[in-house]
């Protein structure tokens, strides 16, 4: 890892941790669909930056890493779904799926990473109004937190997980500038 990746991977994970304080926040002024999509920031923020830390591609599939992940929303999603993808970033995708194996056994991350905003209105946003089974159009702030764990799971279990990966990928930054053992 060279000193570019390390201060890259820093600021990632540094915003994560700030989305994280965000997504946390519980007032009355902040709704329930705000919480929602800062954990899902920082969740985004975090995977960015274990990927900065797994990724050993050549040079030459580098703007395709940055194209189909670093500058992606759903960096996961994003090359679950891209077709074509070169072996390097396969590789990068089974080597993230490994280490989120290791701390979200529920899966969380994986929901939280796929709850891209769009503005279908037929697919759930807690960003743009969206139109519910009954064919009433929702905007995202009257959901309430039942609804927001019914889609995207339960709020304390997704703090709890990315907290838990934020460490692993912090320690996963010290193991790697260690070296071998």
């Amino acid at each position: 890892m060279t000193m570019a990746d390390r201060a890259q991977i820093d600021a990632w994970l540094r915003q994560a941790k700030a989305d994280l304080q965000a997504g946390r926040t519980q007032s009355d002024d902040v709704s329930e669909d705000h919480r929602r999509y800062w954990l899902q920031q920082c969740c985004e923020k975090a995977l960015k930056a274990l990927g900065l830390l797994l990724w050993r591609g050549p040079a030459s599939d580098d703007g395709t890493f940055r194209a189909h992940f670093l500058h992606k929303h759903s960096p996961l999603k994003e090359l679950q779904q891209a077709a074509a993808l070169p072996k390097s970033l396969k590789l990068l995708l089974r080597e993230i799926e490994v280490e989120l194996g290791k701390i979200d056994g529920a899966a969380l991350l994986r929901k939280v990473d796929a709850t891209t905003p769009t503005v279908d209105p037929a697919g759930v946003s807690y960003r743009y109004p969206f139109r519910a089974a009954s064919g009433r159009h929702v905007a995202p702030c009257e959901w309430v937190t039942a609804d927001w764990d019914g889609y995207q799971g339960n709020a304390l279990g997704i703090t709890a997980a990315l907290d838990r990966f934020i460490k692993a990928v912090e320690n996963a930054v010290k193991r790697q500038q260690r070296g071998p053992s």
